[in-house]
């Protein structure tokens, strides 16, 4: 995937699809990006910075809306780019947004605020 893009923030589902993949981690090396997150269906993400990769777990939660809870996680986790976070900062900030967005009906919340 070098070459294609400077990096990707996918779920489990697309990182399966493509790279053939079914182990997130796995699926996260193949992509072979400067920077990568993919969001785990059992709730937080695996992310990368070039060959290495790190979980970052998230609280166990009881989502009421799932709507703009991928959306808001690539944000957080984007503003930790910007901010110039290490990558597991930026999975956490992905993460605290999205829990923040999935916990209540609607993908816009009032605020939530970032670690």
């Amino acid at each position: 995937m070098a070459g294609l893009a400077a990096g990707f923030i996918l779920n489990a589902d697309e990182g399966k699809w493509l790279t053939g993949l079914r182990d997130p981690r796995e699926s996260i090396r193949a992509l072979d990006v400067p920077f990568a997150a993919i969001t785990l269906p059992e709730g937080g993400c695996v992310v990368s910075k070039g060959i290495e990769v790190w979980d970052v777990p998230a609280p166990e939660l009881e989502p009421v809306d799932r709507t703009g809870g991928g959306d808001a996680f690539a944000a957080g986790f984007l503003a930790g780019i910007y901010m110039g976070k290490d990558m597991r900062e930026c999975g956490a900030m992905g993460n605290s947004l999205a829990a923040g967005v999935i916990m209540k009906n609607g993908a816009r919340p009032e605020e939530v605020p970032l670690p």
